[in-house]
């Protein structure tokens, strides 16, 4: 595929990037306590990408979608965990540890249950999740590196303030892969893929 054929391609993606920056404020979901509205944006377009990692599948598209769910579920088991051990005489330094430990084995043996098995989705949603709650609080460290909690509550009404927004740009960044692998395909049947020389 020649130059003039190709920045094609690029054009497209960018307009595509333009319409999500442009609607990213009417998805709901997202609310100030979580840098909302607009906090969807840099959700949506890491699974943006997340779905091209997966193969670009619809079918695919849906576990990473699952496997960002199973991560979410798994912050909060961790955070929920991390909470009750931190509050005894372990401290939150070594209780979230132990919490991260004893989580992560179930979550890691999805990998066994099919729709289930994309596991990088599954640390991404995670982190996700961790990140957007450390925004708006979550855990942090203080300046003797002991984890304290900080901002949003740790309770299902905070869970769910950063749950639903991540799991609806999840979605928006699903749909935006599934459109650019139909689009991107369409086009380059038309011209002629491959590599430019």
């Amino acid at each position: 595929m020649s130059f003039g054929k190709f920045i094609v391609i690029p054009i497209l993606l960018g307009v595509q990037a333009a319409i999500m920056m442009l609607i990213a404020k009417f998805i709901p979901g997202s609310t100030p306590e979580v840098g909302g509205p607009g906090l969807l944006i840099f959700v949506a377009f890491q699974a943006w990408a997340v779905y091209f990692a997966a193969g670009c599948t619809p079918k695919n598209g849906v576990k990473v979608f699952l496997a960002y769910a199973a991560g979410i579920a798994a912050s909060i088991a961790i955070m929920l965990l991390g909470d009750k051990l931190g509050a005894t005489s372990l401290g939150y330094y070594y209780g979230y540890a132990i919490a991260v430990f004893i989580v992560v084995i179930p979550a890691i043996s999805l990998e066994r249950v099919p729709m289930m098995d994309f596991i990088p989705g599954l640390f991404i949603g995670s982190g996700m999740f961790f990140a957007i709650m450390t925004l708006g609080g979550g855990v942090g460290l203080n300046e003797a590196g002991e984890a304290v909690k900080i901002g949003i509550p740790h309770n299902m009404a905070g869970f769910k303030s950063v749950l639903v927004p991540e799991l609806i740009g999840c979605a928006v960044g699903q749909v935006f892969g599934f459109i650019t692998v139909a689009w991107r395909g369409a086009y380059e049947a038309k011209v002629g893929g491959g590599k430019a020389a």
